[in-house]
């Protein structure tokens, strides 16, 4: 059997943890602004001014994610593949994040209202919970390593007894 590695550096840790966090809390913000507040204009209610700042920061954020999900795409993806381990969860993830870009691409370029508005709900919900899926898959990850790493350990012992 081998050994996959399929850690990540602390300055690519750094990054990506940076553009969930930014990319969350300002979707999270345009949402709350466009949907629930507004303030009141010249010609009476309009919608509140920073929901584009944060939509702006979200957009930004959003590429740094793209170039980020392809460079995972190209190592840490395959590597896990490989290995057989914690492939639901990486698999949904991937997913999710597939269908972010998708709903996200539609959300800028659609057209139709009724599937627009679906769009923006679809988004919205798998944005919100994305980032407790990463946190899941780290979770999960960290906990069946440390199991292998003992079961090695206890492999090896066993052996130089014998």
């Amino acid at each position: 059997m081998f050994r996959v590695h399929t850690k990540m550096s602390w300055g690519f840790k750094a990054i990506l943890g940076t553009a969930i966090l930014t990319s969350w809390t300002t979707g999270l913000g345009f949402y709350i602004l466009n949907n629930y507040m507004e303030v009141e204009g010249d010609f009476g209610p309009e919608k509140h001014p920073f929901q584009f700042s944060f939509l702006k920061v979200h957009g930004a954020s959003a590429f740094v994610m793209l170039v980020i999900y392809g460079y995972l795409l190209a190592s840490h993806v395959p590597i896990g593949l490989k290995a057989k381990r914690e492939r639901m969860l990486g698999l949904l993830l991937t997913f999710t994040q597939a269908l972010l870009i998708f709903t996200a691409y539609y959300l800028y370029y659609g057209k139709d209202e009724d599937r627009r508005e679906l769009m923006a709900w679809t988004h919205f919900s798998i944005g919100f919970f994305y980032p407790m899926i990463i946190v899941l898959h780290i979770f999960v990850g960290r906990r069946s390593s440390r199991q292998r790493r003992i079961k090695r350990k206890e492999k090896a012992r066993l052996g130089s007894i014998s």
